[in-house]
């Protein structure tokens, strides 16, 4: 860790001027160390997957948004010299200094320009996608919206990639939520396999549930919450969170924040 960020850190945190979220307080759930390395990590490019799942959101809930979140690209990095070479210009560093920390020979112009349009894309703030990711996109959210039980609750909420802000117990908080109505929150989840088994365990392994218990927490009583997970096989699955474990989620949610301040 480096010395002098790592205080300045520890400071911020000491007068809570930094905001959390549910990605740093699952972090500092597997232990303060994870929590620090998390908040000090320098920023990264989302995972293809990741890109992928909130493309397909975008077409689902806010079509109109496409072009102001998105941006087509011919090329990917897809080796970790190109994965590095990107990560250090987005975080700051020259394109020179970028090639050297990366590659022991070739030709500095010819990768960047190849690499360019990928670059200037995630600097912006965009999320970046091919014609052909676009496309399968597409196809998979018309299918979608052929299910009159995924549309009965899309119908039923009027807030969509709704960014939250909010305070608890002293510390600031951020989050996303796909999309919410009167006592109802959904998230959209692309994964490999939509079997609701296989998914049922990601909740709990991922802290799905206590990332929900976060959002319902600023909800008069206690919502419906639901994941309508899908892949790329077409296949589908609405999965509702039980009360018990959304009160858990919210449970461990005070708990995670209360150790925090005892660690401050």
């Amino acid at each position: 860790l480096n010395e002098s960020e790592y205080y300045n850190l520890i400071g911020r945190l000491q007068r809570k001027e930094e905001t959390l979220s549910y990605s740093s307080l699952k972090e500092f759930g597997k232990s303060p160390i994870n929590f620090i390395r998390y908040k000090l990590a320098p920023r990264k490019p989302q995972t293809e997957s990741q890109i992928f799942g909130s493309l397909c959101d975008c077409f689902l809930t806010t079509p109109e948004k496409f072009e102001k979140m998105f941006s087509l690209v011919t090329n990917f990095p897809t080796t970790d010299n190109q994965k590095g070479f990107c990560n250090d210009i987005i975080n700051g560093k020259s394109k020179e200094d970028a090639f050297a920390n990366n590659y022991s020979r070739g030709n500095i112009d010819a990768t960047y320009e190849s690499l360019k349009s990928y670059i200037d894309a995630i600097i912006s703030g965009k999320m970046v996608c091919t014609k052909e990711q676009k496309e399968q996109a597409e196809k998979i959210v018309e299918n979608l919206r052929k299910s009159e039980l995924v549309m009965q609750y899309i119908d039923s909420c009027d807030k969509f990639q709704n960014k939250k802000e909010w305070e608890f117990k002293g510390w600031k908080f951020k989050g996303f939520t796909d999309a919410e109505g009167h006592n109802l929150i959904i998230d959209f989840k692309y994964s490999k396999d939509a079997d609701p088994d296989k998914f049922e365990r990601d909740i709990i392994n991922y802290d799905y549930f206590m990332q929900m218990g976060m959002y319902a927490q600023e909800h008069e009583g206690i919502p419906e919450c639901y994941f309508i997970v899908y892949d790329k096989s077409m296949n589908f699955s609405v999965i509702k969170i039980d009360y018990s474990l959304l009160s858990y989620g919210k449970r461990k949610y005070e708990y995670l924040v209360t150790k925090l301040n005892q660690c401050i």
